[in-house]
């Protein structure tokens, strides 16, 4: 029997309906982009009524150059700002970025160094043993942004980081729950299939991969041992400028009209053993129009709109989706905004867009529904 993320947890909706509550979130990205959640930013967050904030934590940001050059000043701001997050009732969700690389591990070919793993994992159990009040973690962000062409040898090695940093983030925080992400763009689906194939334990990894052979279903299923199954699987949709960018699934594998975030999750819900999933970044790259007293963003209203009802058709389904999060909470860069808030880059001053408003009346709306069960 399936068990939600917020079953785990405990979190329940004690003001209406029984049973477990959906997670209402935001993300952001690496702290190198300044945008921490602060104690200025909680205002903002309780009146948009989330109640779950992704951080994405990229390797260089706490371990720039070699295993020994620890950055302690952002390991206290990350400390910070989850304990900002709990002090608001608010849950954080680390996802461990390993595309951004140490210097000294990036000139020494990156993931294709067999000593690549070892060094994931010991900035994982950093992480452990620094944010133990964390709940939720994804060990790993997508790897295909770290494999874009077949690399037999990295893609074991990638296996290779996650079980590692899995196995010592149990270590340290042995009640988590920790998942791995998978983003729907368009990259080739051989990668994902093979990737959710080891992690999940399936026998066939099909050898026939080209980002498999030669390495032999020994080797990829030692690489991929995990401590226990992964407690939930994380999922990305974005859109730019450039449209939809969805292959995940392969076209054969559903007959599903509901859209790409709907087609994908059945695919995943009908092919991996996963019993929960979230939607941990889900938004628009466009130019936004700021006006004097008002910034116009229609355009990520619209697909927020169009992917909540996704959401909804899904769990109506009995699709074990727990959570979303929309991408972005906060930026600032006008022609290329993600951003529910503007951050001027100037200044500081953060202003909520016409998407922030429409979210927060969207959560408002379904707070008490069986929308939130």
């Amino acid at each position: 029997m399936s068990v939600s993320l917020q079953e785990q947890f405990g979190h329940t909706d004690t003001t209406a309906n029984e049973g477990p509550r959906f997670l209402w979130g935001v993300s952001n990205g690496p702290s190198d982009f300044g945008h921490r959640p602060g104690p200025g930013d909680v205002g903002l967050l309780r009146e948009l009524g989330v109640d779950a904030y992704r951080m994405t934590v990229a390797w260089s940001e706490i371990v720039p150059d070699d295993r020994r050059s620890v950055d302690r000043a952002k390991l206290r701001a990350l400390s910070d700002s989850v304990d900002t997050l709990l002090d608001a009732g608010i849950e954080p969700v680390i996802a461990l970025d390993g595309s951004r690389l140490p210097g000294l591990l990036r000139s020494m070919g990156g993931w294709r160094h067999p000593d690549a793993p070892t060094w994931y994992a010991d900035v994982a159990g950093l992480l452990g043993s620094q944010l133990d009040q964390v709940d939720l973690w994804v060990a790993m962000i997508d790897p295909r942004r770290m494999l874009p062409a077949p690399d037999p040898e990295m893609f074991v090695h990638l296996l290779e980081g996650l079980r590692d940093s899995e196995l010592v983030l149990r270590a340290h925080l042995p009640r988590a729950r920790i998942g791995v992400s998978v983003e729907l763009d368009g990259r080739p689906s051989a990668v994902t299939d093979e990737w959710l194939r080891a992690i999940t334990g399936q026998a066939s990894l099909g050898l026939s991969s080209t980002f498999v052979a030669p390495i032999t279903d020994a080797r990829v299923i030692d690489a991929a041992r995990l401590t226990r199954p992964l407690d939930f699987l994380a999922v990305q949709h974005r859109r730019s400028d450039r449209g939809d960018r969805h292959d995940l699934r392969r076209s054969s594998d559903t007959t599903g009209d509901g859209g790409p975030l709907d087609d994908a999750l059945r695919w995943l819900h009908a092919t991996t053993p996963f019993e929960s999933y979230l939607v941990t970044e889900s938004g628009v790259s466009r130019h936004d129009r700021i006006a004097e007293e008002w910034i116009e963003d229609l355009e990520r209203i619209e697909f927020l709109e169009q992917q909540l009802g996704q959401v909804e058709r899904l769990r109506n389904d009995g699709i074990p989706l727990d959570g979303y999060f929309v991408w972005s909470f906060l930026d600032d860069d006008p022609d290329r905004s993600s951003s529910l808030v503007d951050v001027d880059a100037g200044t500081g001053e953060r202003r909520p867009k016409a998407s922030f408003h429409w979210y927060r009346n969207h959560i408002r709306a379904h707070a008490l529904s069986k929308f939130s069960q």
